[in-house]
Parts: structure tokens; sequence; C-alpha cells
């Protein structure tokens, strides 16, 4: 599913649980996103990090693990981790529609944003699931078109 529709409220509860993670997990940078990468909440990106790109790729790097947990027959493959030399990446799914991923620094270990993103996942996941379900988001609009053979005819004149 692609698209929800996120309310004011729930946007400040997504807003206010990404950045208490940065702070309590020392990460530089963490975002939450549907499944199809579209992001839904962030916090301010370090220089030259695109959040959009990062999203999108996060989401493909979550759906091939997946993928591959699907081929071999296992489950509960609902994370992933990259380290590198000097930043590394968490991504954990929630909800089965929505991600959140971290980037952090040598400051900071894995075990420490795992144990945070799992107390944000806690906070998160009604919020994420009242989203999946579209309670107490803004209706959208219903538009019709009728066919009238003078519309345009009379935009002409």
């Amino acid at each position: 599913m692609m698209g929800f529709a996120v309310s004011e409220a729930q946007s400040k509860a997504l807003s206010d649980a990404v950045m208490d993670l940065v702070v309590q997990a020392d990460a530089l940078f963490a975002l939450v996103c549907e499944r199809s990468g579209v992001v839904i909440a962030q916090t301010e990106p370090p220089e030259a990090i695109d959040s959009d790109t990062v999203a999108a790729l996060g989401a493909g790097a979550a759906a091939a693990t997946q993928a591959l947990a699907r081929h071999i027959r296992a489950t509960g493959f609902d994370s992933i981790a990259h380290k590198g030399a000097e930043r590394s990446m968490f991504v954990q799914v929630v909800c089965e529609e929505f991600m959140i991923l971290v980037i952090f620094d040598s400051t900071t270990t894995l075990g420490l944003v795992k144990l945070y993103v799992g107390q944000t996942v806690d906070r998160l996941a009604p919020v994420l699931r009242e989203i999946q379900a579209g309670g107490d988001a803004p209706q959208r609009g219903v538009f019709e078109l009728q066919e009238d053979g003078d519309f345009f005819q009379a935009a002409a004149d």
C-alpha cells in the first residue's frame, strides 16, 4: 500500500519520536518512511545526505532482505544493519508498511541504536496502525468529471 494520509497530529507524533530517537541514540539522522521509500517524518539530515534517496535505497535494501528471507524460508528478517568505516545504518520494519532508518557514526553503537529504535517502534506502532487504517486522516476530496459538451465551448467563447 502506498500514499498514506497523515494528519497534523500524527505528523507531530512521528516527528517528535524521530527527534527523540536521534537525541537518545546519539545518531546523526533518522527517518520514518513507507515501504515504498516515501518519507513521512525525518530529522534534519547531515550535509550531503539526500533523505529521499536514502529512504528509497533503504526501502530497497529492506525489500531485498525480506525477499531473501522468503527464499530461504526464514522468518523474522525485519531489520538490517550495515556498518561502514565512518558511518553505519540500521533499518527496522514497523507495522509491515513502514520503516525507521537511522544513520549513525562511531560515537554510538549498533546496540544503543537498536535499543532506542525498539522503544521508538513501541511508541510509533499505534500511530502507524492508525495511519494504515486511515483514522484521524484528513478527508480527501472526491472529484467527478461530468461530460458536458458545452463545457469547453463555453470556455472558448
